[in-house]
């Protein structure tokens, strides 16, 4: 058995770096790497597609609520002609001739801290969907990170199982020559058997386990996996917990949707208080009557003001709402504070399976060469006749056992970091710096306000 350690030293190489070059197919015309992946994802994602056209959607309702806070302007124009028979000349066939041309232009504008003030507060509804987006982005993009990752590490299962299978065989073979040269039973041969049925299995079931992994990847991306190639960890990973926690309190989602909602119900308080303040209504109108035939008419002005000032019945109802706004407003600050608390426990347990999935690869490289070494031992052993098959069958399966730890230990590191990454918030197409034209829709509402007189008047 001895014979077997060249090729041991090829499959059992110590270290993460076996597990890895396993995991890593070779580089092809076809080959994805997760950037790659992630591209396509953004550009094609229906579930992003339909975020969008949800955004650009809300952005239209602000201009709707701007555009009817800005002066009304009317203008009505009429013409008439007309011919009147005379009776009483009818001898002479009198005709009366008349024409004349009537317009007008009026403008009102009613100025309400309740029309303002409710245009500030559909400013910050349209903002909380513009979080409502970043999320789902962001959302969909680790969900494509974790597909690519168990594609990957179903590859790497099969592959081991591969080997492992390899080894059996080997085992296998020479537990037949031992007992055709006399010095082996049939009991070495049924064990080695055994093991290699329970390996063969062992492969079935990792098969079985990849066409999950691709049907679900498949779904995600909208194709199957080509080959892919093991992603390195994010730049934007933090150097400390300190920093991870900074950054997420800042700029996770939830903690954003949570910050914009209390602004909403603040604006909303605003809105409720003025409508205990009075309004204005102002007109000015001109209107011309012209004689077309005859020339000359006539041209008249108007001015109006008028100001509604809420007095009882409707007032009363309105301190009312006031105070359950302001109920409103303390229930949103405590949910904020429960949500940055999650937030905190996000990143401590993330930022903990990044570093426990370190040290467990860590431990696991070593045990992957303690395990190559026991069992080059117990191969020559067996040779020795100190050793049973057994212990052979044995310290195989714990190479195996080690091998499949370790690649499972290097996907969990991976994850663990873009797990953090997405808890500090910092998982959008423009975070990973992928190269897509990027969609965001307070820009998209930016470009359009340049168009739209009320949103540049009110916008605030």
């Amino acid at each position: 058995m001895v014979r077997n350690a060249p090729f041991l030293k090829r499959v059992c190489v110590a270290g993460v770096t076996l597990v890895g070059t396993m995991m890593v197919v070779s580089a092809s015309a076809k080959a994805d790497t997760l950037n790659q992946a992630l591209v396509k994802l953004y550009n094609s994602s229906p579930d992003l597609m339909a975020a969008r056209y949800a955004a650009e959607t809300t952005n239209e309702v602000f201009n709707q609520v701007a555009a009817n806070a800005l002066p009304q302007v009317s203008s009505t124009w009429q013409t008439s002609y007309g011919r009147t028979y005379n009776e009483i000349l009818r001898d002479t066939g009198d005709f009366t001739t008349s024409g004349s041309l009537a317009g007008g232009l009026s403008v009102s504008q009613t100025i309400s801290p309740v029309i303002s003030g409710g245009v500030v507060q559909t400013r910050k509804s349209i903002e909380a969907g513009w979080v409502g987006y970043d999320q789902n982005e962001q959302n969909i993009i680790l969900s494509g990170i974790q597909a690519y990752l168990g594609v990957i590490q179903a590859q790497s299962a099969i592959s081991l199982q591969a080997s492992n299978i390899t080894l059996l065989e080997r085992q296998l073979e020479a537990a037949q020559s031992r007992y055709d040269a006399g010095s082996g039973t049939r009991t070495d041969i049924a064990q080695v058997s055994a093991s290699l049925a329970d390996a063969q299995a062992g492969v079935q079931q990792a098969r079985g386990n990849l066409a999950i992994a691709q049907a679900s990847y498949q779904q995600i991306f909208g194709s199957p996996p080509q080959s892919l190639i093991f992603p390195p960890l994010p730049a934007s990973m933090p150097a400390n917990l300190q920093e991870a926690m900074s950054v997420a309190l800042a700029g996770n989602p939830a903690v954003k949707s949570g910050v914009v909602a209390l602004e909403e119900a603040i604006a909303k308080m605003k809105v409720t208080q003025a409508e205990l303040k009075p309004s204005y209504q102002l007109g000015l109108s001109a209107q011309r009557n012209q004689d077309i035939l005859n020339g000359g008419g006539t041209t008249n002005f108007s001015t109006s003001v008028g100001v509604s000032v809420p007095l009882y019945g409707n007032r009363q109802i309105s301190k009312s709402k006031v105070r359950q706004d302001e109920i409103a407003v303390y229930r949103l600050e405590e949910q904020l504070r429960s949500i940055k608390s999650q937030v905190e426990l996000q990143v401590v347990q993330a930022w903990n399976q990044y570093m426990t999935a370190q040290a467990v690869g860590q431990a696991r490289a070593s045990q992957i060469y303690a395990a190559e070494l026991s069992l080059r031992g117990a191969e020559a052993e067996l040779d020795a006749g100190t050793k049973t098959n057994i212990d052979v069958i044995s310290a195989q399966q714990s190479l195996t056992g080690a091998q499949v730890a370790a690649s499972t230990a290097r996907v969990d590191v991976v994850e663990g970091a873009y797990n953090l990454v997405a808890a500090m918030g910092q998982l959008a197409a423009r975070d990973l710096g992928l190269p897509v034209q990027y969609y965001e829709p307070q820009r998209e509402f930016e470009n359009r306000k340049i168009q739209n007189l009320a949103t540049l008047l009110y916008d605030r």
